[in-house]
């Protein structure tokens, strides 16, 4: 069963208005609320941006040790190489973090998450291209990130828990 969690008791209040048969919970990503070793994957987008680098290692840290051995975590964060091209304004907001596809992969390991893939996503700011445009850029969009992917805008990875020692 999949469970939702978010820290906004707000976001979680109208998700199981709009989801009334599917499970919520408020907690914290740095402090989860679920027993050790007690989830099979966990997915989180446009999360990690909102984080230093201090509570970003306490997510991983936390990812790890909820997710059962051969877990699966995908998450995803602003392009490190991408942002250093065109920095943003830190301000402890969207984008304000930003790791390289390096960082990316050594974070995972540094907690015994493995990392099975770490892929570009967005090269072209496609949310700026008109709509009745999009389906026409998409498809060259997603492919130019698959060549150069350290340039496009955000790195998913998805990592795997080693088995228990």
């Amino acid at each position: 069963a999949a469970i939702g969690c978010d820290a906004s008791t707000q976001s979680i209040l109208l998700a199981s208005k709009r989801h009334a048969n599917k499970m919520f919970v408020a907690g914290d990503a740095t402090a989860l609320p679920f027993a050790t070793n007690s989830i099979e994957a966990v997915f989180s987008f446009h999360v990690l941006m909102h984080f230093d680098r201090a509570a970003i290692d306490l997510v991983f840290a936390e990812v790890a040790r909820v997710l059962r051995p051969r877990g699966i975590f995908v998450v995803d964060v602003a392009s490190g190489v991408r942002r250093r091209f065109r920095p943003r304004v830190i301000s402890g907001w969207h984008g304000a973090t930003s790791l390289t596809r390096g960082q990316f992969a050594e974070l995972g390991k540094s907690v015994g998450l493995l990392p099975k893939a770490i892929v570009g996503v967005a090269l072209a700011p496609i949310h700026r291209i008109p709509a009745r445009a999009r389906p026409y850029i998409i498809d060259l969009d997603r492919y130019l990130a698959a060549i150069v992917p350290d340039l496009a805008s955000y790195l998913v990875g998805c990592f795997f828990k080693e088995t228990a020692p």
